[in-house]
């Protein structure tokens, strides 16, 4: 009693009934009996047999040499907010279809004094918040290792475009840690698990994060005031700010709370740094966790915050990097400005929030870019602008941004050997005529 009594209390402080809370609550019975509880997983699966590659329409996306991946057309962003049809997308498979009314999430594991079993309509009774955040792969830049760096790293080549910002509606994790009478000093980690998509699809963050950020992380079901997109997790994808998109776990059936470290494809050797220049972690075979993953799979450090960039509204030129389709530039072939006085913008994004962006012309002195409003720090990106005094002949620009934490672009960065977070000063290349 006197643990449903603490129960009861945390339920009423997020507006949850004692009625409600049982019928939540898989130990209450109810929920297991009238949903489909462990079983959703292997349900949703089976139901997302039913697929398309992508739902919405490519053509205001362009392909990175991937069958599933999107990058969005950063060179034509004008908005604070990407439309839905402009934001990118990164895949592991055709996009599933799910159907919200059959769509389970269970809340299990160590430490979980309630193991709940929610359907879509019972996350939509609980507290929510909306938050603008932007969303970035891991392999966004990967293009300047092979253009600046002249390295061949593994992975797609999205240029720029795996970025973009949208509005979020979500149920913030301290609600479910309530909910679920979690005993945090009994977690070390939280797995964020999908499984419907490809069986390998789902992410570990460690339980200090969640803890930090109790109100920033959650579990999203509308983008943009809709209902989330097939595309972009649909029915309800988890939500990691700061973190490569991959974190931010799509078509989410489980959260499983860990007291031993996590293992999982996409930490162990997929959303991560391998190289010299990157320590490799020594998984403990005999006290960790593994799913659909071994030890000797572990090969390299995995990811975690996203670094700063910037870029402008130019499409970089395509030299050494593989072809794309969709894109306005044939191989070695530069964009084109006619001679004048022009207005470049772009953007700049930074998990910290952007402080400064600087551009230089031809090497020249770096020089402030004006930030545009609105500027709302951590999670979000910022537009710039600034005056280009356009004469005929080639042009290199460069920016580079600086975030609240400090952080500044560099020249140059390590190589990893599967192309993630290269966030070097990248080198627009235009032709004025």
């Amino acid at each position: 009693m006197k643990s449903w009594s603490v129960r009861a209390d945390a339920a009423q402080k997020l507006g949850v009934s004692r009625r409600e809370l049982m019928r939540l609550a898989g130990l209450g019975g109810a929920a297991l009996v009238a949903g489909l509880g462990p079983l959703a997983p292997r349900v949703l699966a089976q139901q997302a047999q039913q697929r398309r590659v992508h739902v919405k329409s490519d053509a205001k996306l362009f392909v990175p040499a991937s069958a599933t991946n999107r990058s969005g057309r950063y060179w034509e962003y004008n908005s604070y907010i990407t439309p839905v049809d402009r934001f990118y997308i990164r895949n592991y498979a055709a996009t599933p279809l799910v159907d919200k009314a059959q769509w389970r999430l269970r809340v299990y594991g160590d430490g979980v004094g309630r193991e709940l079993n929610l359907t879509y309509d019972d996350l939509l009774k609980l507290p929510t918040e909306r938050a603008i955040y932007y969303l970035e792969c891991y392999g966004n830049g990967r293009t300047l290792y092979w253009e600046q760096q002249n390295q061949t790293p593994r992975g797609s080549n999205w240029l720029l475009g795996a970025v973009s910002q949208a509005e979020w509606e979500y149920v913030p994790i301290g609600v479910i840690l309530e909910l679920a009478q979690v005993d945090t000093n009994k977690v070390r980690d939280v797995l964020f698990w999908s499984g419907v998509d490809t069986p390998f699809v789902g992410r570990p963050i460690s339980i200090q994060e969640v803890l930090n950020r109790p109100r920033e992380i959650g579990i999203a079901f509308s983008m943009n005031g809709d209902e989330l997109p097939p595309d972009h997790g649909g029915p309800v994808r988890a939500l990691v700010p700061g973190y490569g998109g991959a974190a931010s776990t799509k078509w989410l059936t489980e959260v499983y709370f860990s007291a031993k470290r996590v293992w999982v494809p996409l930490n162990s050797n997929d959303q991560v740094a391998v190289g010299t220049e990157w320590p490799k972690p020594q998984p403990d075979p005999q006290n960790d966790f593994f799913r659909e993953v071994q030890p000797e799979q572990v090969v390299g450090l995995p990811l975690t915050y996203q670094n700063v960039k910037s870029f402008i509204n130019l499409p970089l030129v395509i030299r050494r990097s593989p072809a794309l389709g969709n894109y306005p530039l044939q191989q070695n072939q530069l964009p084109q400005l006619s001679a004048g006085r022009h207005t470049m913008r772009g953007y700049a994004h930074s998990p910290w929030g952007v402080r400064l962006v600087e551009y230089r012309i031809d090497g020249g002195p770096w020089r402030r870019a004006t930030l545009l409003p609105p500027n709302l720090g951590r999670y979000t990106w910022v537009r710039f602008q600034f005056p280009f005094e356009a004469t005929p002949g080639v042009h290199v620009i460069e920016t580079r941004a600086t975030d609240n934490h400090g952080n500044v672009q560099p020249t140059r960065v390590p190589f990893d050997a599967l192309g993630h977070m290269n966030n070097s000063i990248p080198r627009f290349e235009v032709q004025v005529v």
